[in-house]
């Protein structure tokens, strides 16, 4: 494909988009809006963060651990490691979106720092908070370099919170 199919065909995607955004908005803003929105969006959107999939993954690599460690280590089933894996470097089409103890169970198991641990539960659209007991208590087990989820998890069930992994459901 030349150069002048590809800017006529990246010109066709805008005007369609725009046109489809026109037609649903009865014409009330003009297809130029649209295409000026298109254009930022699309730029904007190139420039996505890594995942949190990928982030997962690459600390396995960087740990030199294996898919099984992590995944027994963070007491999760194979089968949500699975769905962690198979997303994994794809930023465009990274659909798993991990729930918080799933998320935790990770920090944990990967032995995370407490900034890499918020950035990984940023990544997966979380935050710890100072009103959360299993939070609380969870970010102290970091901070503190109490990696072991079976240690973790004991704690937690003393306090009368949640455990973490998808196996103690």
């Amino acid at each position: 494909m030349n150069i002048n199919n590809k800017k006529s065909n990246y010109n066709n995607k805008i005007y369609n988009v725009a046109g489809k955004l026109l037609s649903s908005n009865k014409g009330s803003v003009r297809k130029d809006v649209y295409k000026s929105i298109y254009i930022t969006l699309s730029k904007a959107l190139k420039n996505t963060e890594e995942t949190f999939s990928s982030m997962v993954i690459r600390k396995i690599k960087e740990n030199g651990i294996s898919d099984v460690t992590c995944y027994k280590a963070a007491n999760l089933n194979r089968q949500i490691f699975s769905k962690i894996r198979s997303s994994a470097g794809e930023k465009e089409n990274d659909s798993y979106q991990p729930n918080k103890n799933t998320a935790l169970s990770l920090a944990i198991a990967l032995k995370l720092t407490i900034d890499e641990s918020y950035e990984l539960l940023k990544k997966a659209g979380f935050t710890f908070s100072k009103s959360n007991k299993t939070d609380i208590i969870v970010e102290y087990c970091i901070k503190n370099n109490i990696n072991d989820i079976t240690m973790v998890n004991e704690i937690l069930f003393y306090y009368g919170q949640p455990i973490l992994g998808s196996k103690s459901s």
